[in-house]
Order: C-alpha cells, then structure tokens, then sequence
C-alpha cells in the first residue's frame, strides 16, 4: 500500500514566524536576511548614520524582493523610524526577532568566565586577568598569598 503524497510537486518548504518559504532558494535567504535587518535596526539607535549591510546585495531577484518587504532602498529618516519602532517594542518587553534558524539568545546563555581587565594609564598597556567570584582564589592569588 502506497501513501499519497500530495505536495510532490511543490518545492520543498519550511514555516517561520507564520510565513512558508521555500528550502534553499532565494526565499530561504531573505529569511536570514530579515533576521539580519532586525540586528541591523538594533544597531541603529546607536549609530543612527549607519549603512544598511543588505544594501550590498547584487542579485537582481533577490533585491526585489528585500525591496518587497521593506528591507532595501530605504533613506536613513526611514530606517531610523522602524529602529525606533522596533526599540520601543522590545522595551515594552517583546522578545528581539527570533526564527527558525535564529533563536533568541540571552546573556544567561554564556558559558564564558568573567574577566577583569587592568589599564597602566601611563604606557596604555593592558593585561587580562580571570575574575574571582565568592571564594575562589585562583592559583597566582595562592603563590602571592605564600610569599607574603
């Protein structure tokens, strides 16, 4: 017994954020693309002058459709009224644009020790040192604590 499959004539496709796009065609790109410019918009509030990076794609299909959904070929007044929209949207405590393929993340997601970092204001050198939380005493604090 065969099953039918009624969707074998249509391309391969994938749901995110309620919209269908096809797998690896130009749609799929504009969805990398949208996560993009919404990291794009985020910067925005910052650096109000900043250039749009989608602004750089040369495929002509591909640029019709950014342009189709709002994402190219904008001046930078309307740039900065949808950074401002976005803003106000994530401080009234919306999550940041997430998809399929890009999760939101959070700080509380990171793995990494805290550092501390120590200036000679005079030379302008540096140095990097691992943060002591609580407690801990890190193996140089140990060796200095001896000598004394």
């Amino acid at each position: 017994m065969s099953r039918f499959n009624k969707h074998k004539e249509k391309p391969r496709q994938f749901k995110s954020n309620g919209e269908r796009f096809a797998v690896g065609g130009l749609e799929e790109m504009l969805c990398h693309a949208k996560w993009q410019f919404h990291r794009y918009l985020e910067d925005v509030i910052n650096d109000p002058h900043k250039p749009n990076p989608l602004e750089v794609a040369q495929e002509p299909e591909f640029r019709k459709l950014l342009k189709e959904h709002g994402l190219i070929e904008l001046t930078q007044s309307q740039i900065f009224f949808k950074a401002q929209k976005y803003s106000d949207r994530l401080a009234k405590g919306e999550e940041p644009y997430s998809d399929k393929f890009h999760p939101p993340g959070t700080w509380e997601e990171s793995d990494l020790a805290p550092v501390s970092v120590l200036f000679n204001r005079e030379t302008g050198d540096w140095m990097q040192l691992p943060t002591v939380l609580d407690e801990c005493v890190t193996s140089t604090q140990q060796q200095q604590q001896q000598q004394q």
